[in-house]
């Protein structure tokens, strides 16, 4: 086809090089030529032989006075020929070996911070530098309560001095990791709001019945809702590039909502189709793309009538809410619950992040202690608790989750659907979770942090000035809290490397069946 297509061009350019006589020539001898060698029994791989066939019959039937423009453009198209073959041929290799982009870049395994989960790197590194902050605390504490090396005439405090200016640069690089690993895991769940939120609503809105859609508010109707986004972001697009601003399309929609029912979504579509894409803003392909998003959802909304039609003729009616309608009212009611926990803000020096009160490390040490007392009292078993203003963020994250997979269970249409949405619920839990459990690593970071700060300064003091009270308070303030929290910050870090552990344990487990099931199937295909 390749061949036959570079000959019919060939043909053309002799035209528009007023060598009619050639073209002619070609139009009638070589096109059969070529029409009887794509036809043999053998079909001719070889380009070379092709055009070595091509150039033998040409030299058969040609009249003299033609060779010359023949041989020269039969040179060109076999240049031509081969080239195209060789680019189809390393295209076809490099979709075979996923080489199509050429920068190596898209290929290489996503880093580790793209991982939203409890095995992330970052948390498993948080268990050394506890250990070795809660080491050299509790160096340093018994070295200034025990007197080492009194016979040699060393003060204590120096050498707990020494130890303690350790401590700041450790704690501090805790802090700053932390920060890091609390504030990605924090933009995970706002990119979950931002992006996911919504399509999860569509996806579990689809699952009603035709009666449940219907009798559905229309500010409660998650395609409306989309509509009206995707509408703002077009309009928004429309002010950057200074187009005229469609009036026709907001009249169009508004009328719409107007009906009370989004069935009769024809209009709307062909004012897109026929109007505003192809004449109006044809020449903007950003605008266009806006305005295809918007056409798509208008698509899934008409696919949406004719499928729940369909599936409603085959259900049998009852009075009780489907558990569809029971997610999606719930899910209606986390989304606000959900955006008041998100902590957006400005992130500074590349860790601290500006936060709202509620959201500093405090009160989510709090957030974490209660989820545990919820958890310990089964209260996020109760629907009733679940859906209240008491419940933890976590536990209705998690609770969700669960209802997600029980939908994707029972409902086949969309069970692939609602299982992907259901594993982006889990992901969630585990920023939310861990965004709590960093918390307590970076309070213990910055305790231990001036904790030490304290303990040089009143250490030196004490050293150099023998007998001050006010050093000598300094000196004791940092050893009661060094004495406190170096056991949190050892326990913590007990509970990392033992989490570690637990992960390893079963990792290797799973590898060790998948292994074994590995080596069965090839046994018996052998």
């Amino acid at each position: 086809e390749l061949r036959s297509e570079i000959t019919i061009q060939l043909i053309d350019v002799m035209e528009e090089d007023n060598n009619k006589q050639t073209a002619e020539f070609f139009r009638t001898e070589i096109m059969q030529i070529a029409s009887v060698v794509k036809s043999e029994t053998q079909p001719i791989e070889d380009s070379d032989k092709f055009w070595r066939n091509i150039k033998d019959a040409v030299a058969d039937v040609s009249k003299p006075k033609l060779d010359d423009a023949i041989s020269d453009h039969v040179g060109v198209a076999e240049a031509l020929g081969k080239l195209l073959e060789d680019i189809i041929v390393y295209a076809q290799s490099a979709h075979s070996r996923n080489e199509r982009v050429s920068g190596e870049l898209f290929n290489q395994p996503k880093p580790v911070d793209w991982i939203i989960d409890d095995f992330a790197v970052e948390a498993q590194n948080f268990a050394d530098t506890l250990t070795l902050v809660a080491t050299l605390a509790a160096a340093s504490l018994s070295w200034q309560l025990t007197g080492v090396f009194k016979s040699v005439n060393l003060n204590p405090a120096v050498g707990s001095a020494i130890i303690s200016a350790i401590i700041p640069f450790i704690a501090f690089g805790s802090i700053t990791n932390g920060s890091r690993y609390k504030s990605r895991n924090e933009e995970a769940r706002e990119e979950f709001f931002d992006e996911q939120m919504l399509p999860m609503l569509m996806e579990v809105f689809s699952c009603l019945t035709a009666r449940e859609r219907s009798e559905m508010p229309l500010e409660k109707n998650a395609y409306v809702v989309m509509l009206e986004e995707q509408i703002s972001r077009f309009e928004e697009t429309i002010r950057y590039y200074g187009e005229e601003e469609p009036t026709e399309l907001r009249a169009e929609f508004d009328s719409l909502k107007a009906k009370g029912s989004v069935e009769s979504i024809q209009p709307l579509k062909d004012l897109l189709a026929r109007h505003l894409v192809p004449v109006k803003y044809q020449e903007n392909s950003y605008i266009q793309q806006n305005l295809r998003g918007l056409y798509l959802t208008l698509e899934a909304i008409e696919g949406l009538a004719c499928s729940s039609t369909m599936r409603d003729s085959t259900r049998i009616n009852t009075a009780d809410e489907s558990p569809a309608l029971k997610l999606y009212e719930e899910l209606l009611n986390f989304q606000p619950t959900f955006e008041r926990s998100l902590q957006r803000g400005v992130i500074k020096y590349g860790f601290y992040k500006e936060r709202a009160w509620r959201h500093h490390h405090i009160p989510a040490i709090l957030s974490y202690f209660y989820e545990k007392l919820c958890h310990l009292f089964c209260l996020g078993k109760s629907a009733g608790f679940v859906s209240s203003c008491f419940c933890p963020i976590s536990i209705r994250t998690l609770f969700l989750k669960n209802k997600l997979e029980q939908l994707s269970s029972a409902n086949s249409e969309h069970q692939h659907a609602l299982r992907r949405r259901a594993q982006e619920f889990r992901v969630l839990y585990h920023a939310t979770k861990e965004s709590l459990v960093t918390s307590f690593i970076i309070v213990s970071a910055w305790i231990s942090f001036v904790a030490a700060i304290l303990a040089t300064i009143g250490n030196i003091g004490r050293a150099a000035a023998p007998g001050n009270g006010g050093l000598e308070f300094i000196a004791m303030i940092s050893a009661y809290t060094f004495g406190l929290f170096a056991p949190i910050t050892a326990v913590l870090a007990i509970i990392y490397l033992a989490r570690k552990e637990m992960h390893l344990i079963k990792l290797n487990v799973r590898m060790g069946s998948i292994m074994v099931n590995t080596v069965n199937e090839s046994e018996e295909t052998n």
